[in-house]
């Protein structure tokens, strides 16, 4: 469990440079800040499975609490969401280790 948070953990990070990269590519092209948020990178990945958060947030039978909470976490920059989470897996990754002989240094 602990080799497959590691690789996850990565990956996650892996994926935070390319979203940097990009992101920094976008602000020198419009000469001003630019972050990708989490419903940008959502809608280039898998457009249509973003529909149902749409409706929720838009003010359907679902609670007005709901809708809020769920537009800022969408609206969180993409690039601090995986660096959070691949750090997160990266430390539960690591697990105890085991020393063989504790006077040695």
């Amino acid at each position: 469990m602990s080799f497959i948070l590691r690789v996850f953990g990565a990956w996650l990070l892996g994926i935070m440079l390319i979203l940097i990269v990009m992101d920094g590519t976008k602000s020198l092209a419009a000469s001003r800040l630019v972050m990708t948020s989490i419903r940008d990178v959502w809608a280039i990945v898998q457009a249509h499975s973003l529909l149902p958060s749409d409706h929720m947030t838009g003010g359907g039978q679902t609670n007005p609490l709901i809708g809020m909470v769920l537009n800022a976490v969408l609206g969180w920059p993409a690039w601090a969401v995986a660096a959070v989470s691949g750090m997160a897996c990266l430390i539960l990754g690591i697990g105890k280790k085991k020393r063989t002989n504790p006077h040695r240094f």
